[in-house]
């Protein structure tokens, strides 16, 4: 696949990070038709009225149309309201992006905390997903992209929720793959750090200036990673242009997934020290 004009796009976490990179891309460079999901309705407005084609732009492409839906994916009504908004719609291309994490011990977490973020990170995929399948079936050629991480690789500790969560939307998308496959391309993407805001959108104790600081010490963590133009910009091309199935990004992550592939053990040991690490920096406010 070489032009994707006038696609039509429903992408989950467009106001922030990777998502509101994916729309820019997908609006201005490739003349598509954006569904906006995320919880942040002020921020899927302001996206909505900052893009503009690209004058560069081919005249061929057109002006997409852009649509917002605010949606709470941790809340199964909010996420029903928003597949009935948008099934009887044409839909070519379903991004999930949205993510929500903690770090901090299992043993410190609330439940309502861990079922939140696995609701957020999977559940709410889940059903926005089959919510859309009809519709997507029906396209010329339907792609799902489901937004995993090195941790759904490889176990984060200090990070159980949001691993977990990571993990199930790769089993996940193996499994739809092997039933829909042949008609639908389903792409899991896997990448290490993104300067995103999500850490500093983290579920966790917010009550003294430790609490403060963590947050801080995570988000100059977060720093060292890639950038979310440039993830995005590897979606577009490798997973949804060449239709590649997992996309494993930094080069932290490709060693690690290798690693986990042929010593399971040594890279469960790489993740503990990595753990004491993060643990003795404060990261994780123990």
């Amino acid at each position: 696949m070489t032009s994707l004009n006038q696609l039509n796009v429903v992408i989950t976490g467009a106001a922030s990070g990777i998502g509101k990179e994916l729309a820019r891309e997908l609006f201005v460079k490739e003349g598509c038709h954006l569904t906006l999901i995320d919880i942040d309705e002020r921020g899927l407005e302001a996206l909505k009225n900052e893009l503009k084609p690209d004058d560069d732009a081919s005249p061929a492409l057109g002006i997409g149309l852009i649509t917002c839906v605010p949606t709470d994916l941790g809340q199964t009504q909010s996420v029903e309201n928003s597949i009935e908004k948008i099934k009887g719609q044409k839909v070519d291309l379903l991004i999930h992006c949205a993510g929500l994490t903690y770090a901090g011990l299992f043993k410190n977490m609330r439940f309502s905390d861990f079922q939140h973020i696995l609701n957020v990170n999977f559940m709410g995929l889940v059903q926005l997903t089959l919510g859309l399948l009809t519709a997507l079936e029906k396209s010329q050629a339907p792609a799902i992209i489901n937004m995993s991480s090195l941790a759904g690789i490889v176990g984060a500790p200090g990070m159980a929720a949001y691993s977990a969560s990571k993990f199930a939307v790769v089993g996940f998308s193996e499994a739809l793959r092997g039933e829909v496959g042949d008609r639908i391309h389903v792409c899991t993407v896997c990448p290490s750090l993104v300067k995103t805001g999500i850490a500093k959108n983290s579920l966790g104790p917010m009550v003294n200036d430790k609490d403060v600081e963590r947050v801080a010490e995570m988000e100059r963590y977060m720093r060292f990673g890639t950038s979310p133009k440039r993830v995005a910009r590897i979606i577009i091309s490798q997973g949804i242009k060449k239709r590649k199935a997992k996309l494993v990004i930094n080069p932290d992550a490709k060693a690690l997934y290798i690693l986990k592939r042929l010593f399971p053990k040594t890279s469960e040991r790489v993740a503990y020290l990595l753990f004491k690490h993060f643990r003795k920096s404060g990261v994780l406010g123990l």
